[in-house]
């Protein structure tokens, strides 16, 4: 897709072997709907937040915990999130968001410093977005992904990308 950039880390792979990938996907739930302003998306909270809790009392844990899983999952530690959700008034216009994610530890590079949290989304002014609806949907496509719909209600949740996942489908 020419929304992963002219050169990405795709293109430079020296080998022959196929990358393993494994999709993890739910259906008929509400996505992760909200604007991807920080505690107001769930998207953000479930891939970008550690520790926040927005949820009653009794309902459970905090959000962004729940990702160590996933992470656990790739040899590489990286997650693409894609979400289907109803059109609310507080996000007008979007149903759909693709978000990738690499969980790596901090480093530093010559005088660099990181902090091993990087995304796979659109640049906007210095931050690094969801693709979304018809971007997201290209994005899932190039990844091999089904297409989702806000208007099919099988379609409503988010498919997971486990990239070079370490776990077998029946684990």
């Amino acid at each position: 897709s020419d929304l992963l950039g002219a050169d990405n880390a795709l293109d430079h792979i020296a080998t022959e072997i196929p990358l393993r990938t494994l999709t993890i996907s739910e259906t008929g739930t509400t996505g992760m709907y909200g604007p991807f302003q920080h505690a107001r998306s769930k998207l953000f909270l479930a891939l970008i937040s550690i520790g926040y809790t927005l949820k009653a009392e009794g309902s459970g844990g905090s959000y962004g915990y729940g990702k160590a899983g996933l992470i656990a999952g790739s040899a590489t530690r990286t997650v693409v999130a894609y979400t289907c959700f109803r059109e609310r008034p507080d996000d007008p216009g979007v149903t759909r968001r693709l978000l990738g994610m690499t969980y790596w530890g901090q480093h530093v590079l010559g005088e660099q410093s990181f902090t091993g949290f990087a995304r796979l989304g659109r640049e906007a002014g210095g931050w690094v977005e969801p693709f979304e609806n018809e971007q997201a949907d290209e994005v899932a496509v190039s990844l091999g992904l089904k297409v989702r719909s806000e208007g099919d209600l099988d379609d409503l949740g988010t498919t997971f990308l486990l990239v070079d996942a370490e776990v077998e489908p029946k684990d």
